[in-house]
């Protein structure tokens, strides 16, 4: 538990950087600061550049106070945002005490569904983060264009089209080491263009980047099983066509082999993903349209978890005994565009246009001991996934009104149509007795799984005031309707065979997650400090709740709807005592609750505050990063996903930098200066992906990281 004093400084820090003179209102908020210098010396990793729709993660940030495994750990940097650790590499970003679903995750365009039932591979651990340019975090549903859902919030990943003006050529290279882990890591990411014909323009752009990483230890010295290997490229090409037209292509995969996971029963051999994508942008006005975009995309990830090939782990069983090994393969392929159109008028701006959204995933289990050597797994004794395939088809529109000098409105209105279809679930398995997917939902809701197709409507009316030069009001309203996913509504892992009955089903009828949002949002910046305070609150009809029904041998993980609500504030201060000094401070917390009984929703981050000190100057800078979380008590005890209660913690993390040429930065760190043993609440490794038993992974323990970047 943590100590009390300790936490209670952190609102009076928070306060301190907050509060400041008036008379410093008073001078031009306008001004912008020369940061060139500190973009160069500084990596993108997200401090808030607050405005009255989104989060960017900009180049001007904090500098990396520890080692990024990937990009879902990175939007831990951002106030409010959290991620869930099973291991060394894959994190689920969780944005206001919302995850998987209720979070779209964009890249370049293009959406990625997890291949895992379980979530072992969430949509971010496969994007890279050293190729892309920006990164916005929107919170909450502020916009109806980035496609159905969203109610937790939008993650858009982009690469932006590259500039060339003094060379026909650009690029990075990293290189990295951490030595807790031995993880060493890499990336190049290049582009070349220049004059096609006229002021045409035409470039191309390849990126790379591989890490491999061992196990770590914690605080307390002990091992977590957390090494994994991963690399990932890509490519790039774009050319205006026209004076008024622009196409862009793209293909990426990402690889990631041997993927340890700590506290599970199975690991991950592989998980594949080939993304293709392409853009066509037209800017010249068609009567009511100016410009238009055109996106189309295609995603296809196969992921494989088993007990054997990373290690081997099969209980011994039977007469005579014998290993037992399982495998679960597992893909996902999801396709899908959008066509958006804007409109600029004297006194709004028009967004409007139609997307779809299209997924076919699968998923068996086997008993298998890997004796086809290569030709197919042997048994199948759950069809976890049967042929799920999920369509959204969508039309929305969306306007910013400028009222005023002082004040805009914002109003959007999308309609989907959802269809849902278990191709699969009247199939059966190799394995004695055999149940099919639709009478394991017989068997536990009532009913088997019919082809859905529903229609919905989500809503959004925001409100901007300038109060001042310096200060700022934002209202934010939004009706979103989420749809289930195909694990809450098709898993079915039948394990009567394996000697219990600790099924996992899903529930073919269940109902969309209904959020009504209210936000509000003040904030303050001038050229010496700023500031905002957030507040919100989601009251949700027909929240989607995982729950274990039974207990011991006969514990069934189901789905259903219930009422829940969600609320928290959000604070952030940034004060510049000196041109090279400078602090932050950000504190965020967030209450869940499930209406109808009166218990805690899960995965809930508790009180959490981050404390930023940094000194830069030209050639150098350093700063510190502390990190501060309450414990939680308010944990969810039926859902599978909470491993307990969880004690508070206190941690530091130290970085340096050091510019040795102008285009050549080394940096430097300690994460987690005092090795200290801690974990946050929101963990889920298992002891089985595929049942409801959580168990805690603690983060690692102090490590020194170097890492060097060449920009030409």
């Amino acid at each position: 538990m943590i100590n009390k004093p300790y936490l209670a400084a952190v609102p009076l820090l928070l306060s301190s950087v907050l509060l400041s003179s008036e008379s410093l209102a008073n001078e031009a908020a306008q001004e912008e600061v020369n940061r060139s210098q500190h973009t160069k010396t500084i990596q993108i990793i997200g401090v808030a550049e607050e405005t009255s729709i989104d989060t960017q993660l900009t180049p001007e940030s904090s500098a990396i106070t520890h080692p990024i495994k990937d990009s879902g750990e990175l939007l831990r940097s951002v106030n409010g945002v959290t991620a869930l650790r099973r291991a060394g590499h894959g994190f689920e970003p969780i944005i206001r005490g919302q995850q998987q679903g209720q979070i779209n995750i964009l890249s370049d365009g293009g959406y990625i569904v997890s291949a895992c039932p379980s979530r072992m591979d969430p949509a971010t651990s496969y994007i890279g983060m050293e190729s892309f340019d920006s990164v916005t975090v929107i919170k909450g549903n502020r916009s109806v264009i980035y496609g159905s859902g969203g109610s937790g919030g939008t993650v858009v990943f982009e690469r932006q089209r590259p500039i060339f003006e003094d060379k026909p050529y650009q690029g990075k290279i990293t290189l990295g080491h951490t030595d807790n882990s031995e993880a060493t890591s890499g990336s190049i990411d290049v582009a070349a263009g220049g004059s096609i014909r006229g002021s045409q323009q035409g470039f191309v752009r390849a990126y790379a980047e591989k890490t491999e990483s061992g196990h770590y230890e914690d605080g307390n010295g002990d091992t977590v099983s957390s090494a994994y290997k991963s690399s990932i490229q890509g490519l790039m090409l774009g050319a205006d066509v026209t004076e008024s037209d622009y196409i862009q292509l793209g293909y990426e995969q990402s690889r990631q082999d041997d993927v340890y996971y700590a506290g599970n029963g199975m690991d991950s051999p592989y998980a594949d993903a080939d993304h293709i994508r392409a853009k066509w942008v037209h800017d010249v006005s068609l009567g009511f349209v100016d410009d238009f975009e055109l996106s189309v995309y295609r995603s296809d990830v196969n992921h494989l978890m088993d007990n054997y090939t990373v290690r081997d782990r099969r209980p011994v069983m039977g007469m005579p005994p014998m290993p037992m090994g399982m495998a679960a393969p597992s893909s996902t392929d999801s396709w899908g565009g959008r066509l958006l159109a804007n409109t600029h008028l004297d006194s709004a701006d028009l967004r409007y246009g139609a997307d779809y959204r299209a997924s076919n995933q699968e998923a068996t289990r086997y008993m298998d001991n890997d004796t086809n050597y290569g030709n197919g797994f042997a048994m199948s004794t759950s069809i976890l996934w049967p042929d799920a395939q999920l369509r959204n088809t969508g039309v929305f529109g969306e306007v910013d009104y400028f009222l005023s000098s002082e004040d805009t409105l914002r109003a959007g209105v999308r309609v989907d149509h959802w269809t849902a279809d278990a191709k699969a679930a009247d199939d059966t398995y190799n394995m004695m007795p055999a149940r099919t997917p639709n009478e394991l939902y017989e068997t536990y809701y009532g009913y088997e799984a019919d082809k859905r197709s529903e229609t919905e409507v989500s809503l959004v009316v925001g409100w901007d005031r300038a109060l001042s030069d310096t200060m700022a009001l934002n209202v934010n309203l939004s009706r979103t309707a989420r749809a289930p996913e195909a694990t809450e509504l098709y898993i079915a892992s039948d394990k009567e065979m394996m000697g219990n009955q600790n099924d996992w089903v899903g529930n073919p009828e269940i109902d969309f997650e209904i959020h009504h949002q209210l936000d509000v949002s003040l904030s303050q910046s001038t050229r010496q400090y700023s500031w905002s305070a957030t507040a919100f609150y989601d009251q949700v009809e027909d929240y989607i709740e995982r729950y274990q029904a039974g207990t011991g041998m006969i514990s069934i993980l189901k789905y259903r709807n219930v009422d829940a609500m969600l609320a928290g504030l959000e604070l952030e201060g940034q004060y510049k005592f000196t041109e090279e000094l400078s602090s932050r401070a950000t504190l965020a917390y967030t209450r869940g609750m499930n209406t109808d009984d009166s218990t805690d929703l899960s995965q809930i981050a508790p009180l959490e505050a981050h404390l930023y000190a940094d000194y830069n100057t030209a050639k150098w800078g350093t700063g510190f990063e502390w990190v501060v979380a309450d414990e939680q008590t308010h944990i969810s005890e039926t859902s599978g996903y909470d491993a307990g209660e969880t004690s508070g913690f206190g941690v530091l993390h130290w970085q340096a930098h050091y510019n040795v040429l102008d285009d050549l930065t080394v940096k430097a760190g300690v994460e987690n200066v005092f090795d200290k043993a801690y974990a946050y609440h929101v963990n889920a490794a298992k002891s089985d992906p595929f049942s409801s038993d959580a168990v805690r992974v603690n983060e690692p323990g102090r490590q020194f990281w170097i890492k060097g970047e060449f920009v030409f």
